[in-house]
């Protein structure tokens, strides 16, 4: 098994590999404890289980990564189709292919139950269960999550249309903050306490909107 880190073009990617399919179970298991990966690409003809048997077994505890097959063999893919896989590349797979997957994955993950943004030449892809709440400073947005916080360049007017699109429920309640309510533990006409004790200014205007 490999823990590298590769350039594809622009994409940064952090990735884990193995030969046959015992070894991507172990690597599925380790990954599960530290979280999913967003891509997973299976050879058809892994050594073990096969590439379809595997991803039956990764799909018993996550039915939202995207699943491509690389293989040369057709008669596979009814099959396949049963996981459902995100796409179908024949061997060899190249940089060009490759680049051109994730950047489909990615926009896919747009319109997710996900918040996906670009910082660094690196993709993240975070779940909105997981993000407290977003704070502009100019035209950066820190995104603080459970376990860590992210940056990245952009407005939060953008950010509010594009959780609005998802229709999951943040809170505008200052033109700095937008709060996931979820983690809201006190509500007060000027500020919001978050469960680990942040409070969050509100505005004026927006003091009485969610009372």
């Amino acid at each position: 098994m490999k823990n590298r880190k590769n350039r594809y073009g622009k994409l940064h990617i952090r990735w884990e590999s193995g030969q046959t399919s015992e070894n991507v179970i172990q690597v599925w298991t380790k990954i599960e404890l530290s979280g999913q990966f967003d891509i997973i690409l299976l050879d058809i003809e892994l050594g073990g289980m096969n590439g379809i048997e595997t991803a039956r077994q990764i799909r018993e505890s996550d039915v939202n990564c995207n699943i491509i097959f690389i293989t040369s063999f057709e008669q596979y893919s009814k099959g396949a189709i049963s996981v459902h896989p995100f796409a179908f590349v024949d061997k060899p797979i190249t940089y060009a292919q490759m680049e051109k997957l994730i950047s489909d994955v990615y926009e896919k993950l747009q319109i997710d139950d996900k918040f996906a943004f670009k910082s660094n030449k690196t993709y993240y892809n975070i779940s909105l269960n997981k993000i407290m709440y977003f704070m502009s400073e100019k035209r950066i947005i820190n995104v603080y999550c459970i376990e860590k916080i992210c940056t990245f360049y952009g407005k939060m007017n953008d950010v509010e249309v594009n959780l609005k699109k998802k229709q999951v429920d943040f809170w505008r309640i200052h033109h700095s903050f937008l709060v996931n309510p979820r983690y809201i533990e006190e509500y007060h006409y000027d500020k919001a306490v978050l469960q680990d004790g942040i409070p969050l200014e509100i505005s004026r205007a927006k003091g009485r909107i969610y009372v």
